[in-house]
């Protein structure tokens, strides 16, 4: 099933709400919703628990719908071979009669797992329009690849571009044995403006 903070599945309008408990799962979940419906818009909330499972975001499991001014404040811990990210899990809209769009929102949470795909921000974007995002906590790999923002970002299946502006990571990407990206490990013909990477340096 689907387990959130606030809601495991829901759809309509949700707003000025929080989800501040932790949440443990073994499928979907999030630390405010872990399966969106197609139409759901949420604005100004947030999630302050941390989050535990194989397929995990910070804020939501999948991405999609219409979500702004959001964030998500815990860590998120991966479980077995999974993947996962700071706010979310996995983004791309339902079709293209659908939207999938992130405005105004960020993850300060670290993401830390065994083996998988896993970044600050999402595991994967696929299709989305992200504006004004950023993962501020570390990620960090036993295994596998990791990345300071999103894995990959791609087309979707319905051969829709993402587009992303002002985007930016400011955490450390560490892979004991594995690749480390400091944004993305992967980005399409896909339009990626404004996007930074910045990891302070230690003593």
């Amino acid at each position: 099933g689907y387990i959130g903070g606030f809601a495991g599945s829901a759809n309509g309008t949700i707003e000025r709400c929080a989800a501040l408990g932790n949440v443990n799962g073994l499928g979907l979940t999030g630390g405010f919703v872990g399966h969106p419906g197609c139409e759901m818009i949420v604005r100004d909330c947030y999630a302050a628990g941390n989050v535990t499972s194989g397929a995990a975001g910070g804020f939501t499991g999948h991405i999609r719908g219409i979500i702004e001014r959001t964030y998500a404040s815990g860590d998120v811990t991966l479980t077995g071979n999974s993947s996962g990210g700071g706010f979310g899990f996995y983004g791309s809209a339902c079709t293209d009669s659908y939207s999938c769009t992130v405005t105004d929102s960020y993850a300060t949470g670290n993401v830390t797992g065994i083996s998988g795909d896993m970044a600050g921000f999402s595991y994967q974007i696929n299709g989305c329009d992200i504006d004004n995002a950023y993962a501020l906590g570390d990620v960090t790999a036993t295994t596998g690849k990791a990345a300071g923002f999103a894995m990959r970002i791609t087309d979707n299946y319905f051969g829709t571009e993402s587009t992303l502006d002002t985007i930016f990571s400011a955490g450390s990407v560490n892979v004991t044995s594995g690749d480390a990206y400091g944004l993305a490990y992967i980005a399409e013909d896909d339009d990626v403006t404004n996007a930074y990477w910045y990891d302070a340096p230690t003593d």
